[in-house]
C-alpha cells in the first residue's frame, strides 16, 4: 500500500492510496480499479471497508487506486466545500489526474482500467460514464443518476445548497451536473447494482441507467437485492455482489487472476 499526493483540480494536491496486487512491483503495467468513495463528504482510508476492499480487488490481480479527490473530508473546510453546486466538476478532473499520474508511472495498463463507485461514488461514475470512453468498464451501485430525480430521497434537506438551486428556482443549474443530461456519450460496459429498498437513493435511479443504456446499445447488466437498502449487509448477498463486481470487471479488463 502507498500514500502518493498527485496535482488534481486547479493544480491544488490531492491524496490518493495505491494498493498493489501481491508480487506487483512499481513500474509494471497491470490492470486496474478506480475506486470512487462516497459521500461525497467522505473518505477513502487505509482501513478494512466491506464492500470497497481494496485487499480483496488487489488479491484478484488489480491494481487499486482509491483519491480522495475534492469534496473529501480530512483536508480541510474549504477542500470539501469546493464541490458545492457542481458535484461533478473537480471530482472528475481530480479522478482523470490520478489516473494520468499512475499510468504515467509506469504502473497502469490504460486499455485495461475500470472504475467503480458507490452512492456519490456511483453518480461520479455515472458523471464519467458521459464525460470519457478512457475507462474499460464501469460500476455504479447505489448510484445518483438524474438530480432531479433524486428529491425522492429519503433525505432531502440542503439539495439546494447541494446541487446549486431548487428545481423551481433554477432547473437548468441542477440539470447542468445531473449525469442524465450527458446520455449521448454513454459508450462503456456498465454494470448497475441496487438494493429495492434503498430509500436514500431509491432503486429508480438505477433502472433509469440501465434502461438508457439498453436503449443505446451500451452493453449493461442490473442487478438489484430486493431486500437490501444503501448498503449490502447481508454475508451471501455481499458474497454475489462481489461475483457480480469482479465478473463484470474481468470480463473488459482480462485480470491476471479469475474470480
Amino acid at each position: 500500500m502507498e500514500d502518493v499526493t498527485y496535482k488534481g483540480a486547479g493544480g491544488e494536491p490531492v491524496q490518493m492510496w495505491i494498493v498493489r496486487p501481491p508480487g506487483h512491483a512499481p513500474g509494471q503495467p497491470r490492470p486496474t480499479v478506480m475506486v470512487l468513495h462516497g459521500g461525497p463528504h467522505a473518505s477513502s482510508l487505509d482501513s478494512f471497508h466491506y464492500r470497497w476492499s481494496a485487499a480483496l480487488f488487489a488479491s484478484q490481480g488489480y491494481l487499486t487506486l482509491l483519491p480522495n479527490f475534492h469534496g473529501s473530508t480530512g483536508f480541510g473546510q474549504a477542500f470539501a466545500e469546493s464541490i458545492v453546486g457542481a458535484h461533478g466538476e473537480k471530482p472528475y478532473q481530480d479522478v482523470m489526474a490520478a489516473l494520468d499520474f499512475a499510468v504515467a508511472r509506469g504502473d497502469v495498463d490504460p486499455a485495461r482500467v475500470a472504475v467503480a463507485g458507490g452512492s456519490y461514488g456511483g453518480y461520479l461514475a455515472a458523471w464519467i460514464l458521459g464525460q470519457t470512453d478512457r475507462f474499460a468498464a464501469v460500476v455504479d451501485h447505489s448510484g445518483v443518476f438524474d438530480l432531479m430525480a433524486q428529491f425522492a430521497s429519503d433525505a432531502t434537506y440542503g439539495r439546494a445548497r447541494n446541487y446549486g438551486a431548487l428545481p423551481w428556482e433554477d432547473p437548468a443549474r441542477i440539470d447542468r451536473w445531473s449525469p442524465s443530461r450527458f446520455a449521448a456519450g454513454f459508450k462503456t460496459p456498465t454494470l448497475i447494482l441496487h438494493g429495492e429498498r434503498d430509500y436514500r437513493v431509491p432503486y429508480t435511479q438505477g433502472l433509469n441507467l440501465y434502461g438508457i443504456l439498453t436503449a443505446k446499445g451500451v452493453p449493461a447488466r442490473l442487478v438489484v437485492f430486493p431486500r437490501e437498502n444503501h448498503w449490502i449487509l447481508k454475508p451471501q448477498a455481499a458474497r454475489l455482489w462481489w461475483r457480480e463486481v469482479l465478473g463484470w470487471i474481468g470480463r473488459y479488463t482480462a485480470p491476471a487472476h479469475t474470480p
